[in-house]
């Protein structure tokens, strides 16, 4: 991993070099139009967003106001781009990042970073859950057709959960879904609603989403029940 003052150590958890979830995740800054800050060796940023995927494995790059790739002297620094995606900040580096030969004005194209660093910022500390821990929504099938969703990670204020690509009925962001409840092993059942906090990504069939949702609606005493199984996961994951 190239190193750079912008960039998090090689050595950081935060690094994915998965191809696909790479791909999903610079797929789903190209399905939003984010805008990322672009560093090209020491110069910079400038303003830029992915404007497509090609099936080249090459991604092209659309500079701010229709500008052409700014012509900068190589410094033998890598090129970084950063950009903000809901919760999470998204740092990569990119190669052979030169002017697009469409012609089109403004683009840019490289290759496909081959790994991202994805750094997911929250109130509170996420655990892995169990692997045999499930959580039932109401009203939502998972893939089975049972209620039931697999638990990802979970903390005092909210979970992810694995979920099948397309939904029926689909999941509607910032509505709390009410009626879900988790069973936690040694201290019961704790019943809640959830508000789903981001989107799963569409277009992918018989793959699983990670969706995240934060608690709603829980009760003090369940709140303790929480509390005191997600401390006992973090205890058992340093013995």
């Amino acid at each position: 991993m190239p190193s750079s003052r912008l960039l998090p150590a090689a050595d950081d958890p935060f690094w994915i070099d998965d191809p696909l979830t790479v791909r999903q995740i610079v797929a789903d800054l190209s399905r939003r139009q984010v805008s990322l800050k672009c560093w090209i060796g020491q110069s910079g940023p400038f303003e830029t967003s992915v404007a497509e995927i090609r099936d080249s494995g090459e991604m092209a790059l659309r500079f701010a106001a229709g500008q052409a790739l700014p012509a900068v002297p190589r410094s033998g620094q890598p090129d970084v781009l950063q950009a903000e995606l809901g919760s999470a900040r998204i740092s990569f580096v990119v190669e052979d990042l030169r002017r697009d030969g469409s012609g089109e004005s403004g683009l840019g194209v490289c290759k496909l970073p081959l790994s991202v660093n994805r750094l997911q910022r929250r109130e509170f500390f996420r655990v892995p859950s169990p692997v045999s821990l499930l959580c039932e929504l109401p009203g939502v099938a998972a893939g089975t057709g049972r209620r039931m969703a697999r638990l990802v990670d979970i903390s005092v204020g909210g979970v992810c959960l694995a979920l099948p690509a397309r939904l029926e009925p689909p999941l509607v962001l910032g509505e709390p879904l009410q009626g879900c409840s988790l069973d936690l092993p040694d201290f019961g059942v704790i019943r809640f609603g959830l508000e789903f906090l981001n989107r799963p990504d569409e277009g992918l069939k018989g793959q699983e989403q990670l969706v995240g949702a934060r608690f709603v609606g829980l009760s003090p005493r369940e709140q303790t029940l929480l509390q005191r199984f997600v401390y006992k996961l973090q205890t058992d994951a340093r013995d």
